[in-house]
């Protein structure tokens, strides 16, 4: 009842609300937040990764067979996810003309069902758009040709293409920090949801 009041608040004495979503916004999706213990994954034998261990460049570049395997698996359990309530209340700040923009470290991509590519960072990007690493064409799985090698671009004499999300051991893009840096320098008031931002 207290945080529906501070909520009814904050919509009425705020206009450009930013909201910034974590990993526990998509838990209510049914999305683990690969942090918990049955997230780890055996490939072969007695050989066990994480996903923080998998979802690297450094994995991506050197045993590609393990990193699509797994990447496979984990759009799988992304795919045919619906939005929660915490996605349906950016919707409705949006249609009361009071959201700025949503900041999400998630890359379900749940939040571009609700709300226009302008007002939405994903700062680590989507899990659903694969780059290829000839022409960085963006596309959909559907768009793809599967091999021994991994995932390939078929327009592009059959390059691989890599997802467009950020791996653990790589850096922001510039262009979703700008965006990041713009969403918070313009908001009057910023709602943390589902992330301690640790």
């Amino acid at each position: 009842k207290n945080m529906h009041k501070a909520l009814e608040n904050v919509i009425e004495n705020f206009s450009n609300i930013v909201i910034f979503s974590g990993a526990g916004v998509s838990t209510g999706s049914g999305i683990s937040d690969y942090r918990d213990s049955d997230m780890y994954w055996s490939k072969i034998k007695e050989d066990y990764y994480t996903h923080q261990e998998i979802m690297t460049s450094y994995i991506y570049n050197t045993q590609k067979d393990l990193f699509f395997e797994y990447y496979l698996h984990l759009y799988a359990n992304l795919e045919n996810k619906e939005v929660n309530n915490a996605h349906l209340f950016a919707k409705k700040l949006d249609e009361l003309g009071k959201l700025k923009g949503v900041i999400t470290q998630n890359i379900d991509g749940l939040y571009g069902n609700l709300i226009s590519e302008d007002k939405l960072c994903t700062i680590h990007g989507n899990a659903f758009k694969f780059k290829c690493v000839k022409c960085g064409e963006l596309m959909g799985l559907e768009e793809t040709v599967m091999s021994k090698r991994g995932i390939l671009h078929s327009k592009c004499h059959n390059f691989l293409v890599k997802p467009d999300v950020v791996l653990y051991d790589e850096s922001f893009k510039k262009e979703d920090v700008e965006k990041y840096k713009e969403l918070l320098a313009s908001a009057d008031c910023i709602i943390v949801m589902g992330t301690d931002l640790g």
